[in-house]
């Protein structure tokens, strides 16, 4: 278990950060898609029928779309701020390597 450090918790690389972020881009993708074809099929099979059931179908599918917009602005939110994070913490990483090489000249670099 590496990533168990031993007081206990779970070690979170800026990597991890990154595929979570590609991960929730690709979910948004997938169920914008979805969504799209639902409300799409919906749009098309009006002209053909009509009574309660279609009509309480409908309103779903616009429901749907209405809670994907919200969905898509959280979940973009979130994973831009997984980027943010991850691009911060191999920043902080990068300058701590750079300031211990020069505290340290003869220490190899990368230990």
């Amino acid at each position: 278990m590496g990533n168990i450090p031993a007081g206990g918790g779970v070690i979170v690389t800026p990597d991890m950060m990154l595929e979570a972020q590609r991960a929730i881009e690709n979910a948004l993708v997938d169920a914008q898609t979805v969504a799209n074809q639902y409300l799409s099929s919906h749009e098309d099979a009006a002209p053909g029928y009509a009574g309660d059931g279609y009509n309480a179908s409908y309103a779903t599918a616009i429901r749907i779309q209405a809670d994907m917009t919200k969905l898509l602005t959280a979940g973009t939110s979130l994973a831009h701020g997984l980027g943010k994070v991850a691009m911060l913490m191999q920043h902080h990483e990068m300058t701590a390597a750079q300031n211990f090489t020069a505290f340290a000249p003869d220490t190899a670099a990368g230990v």
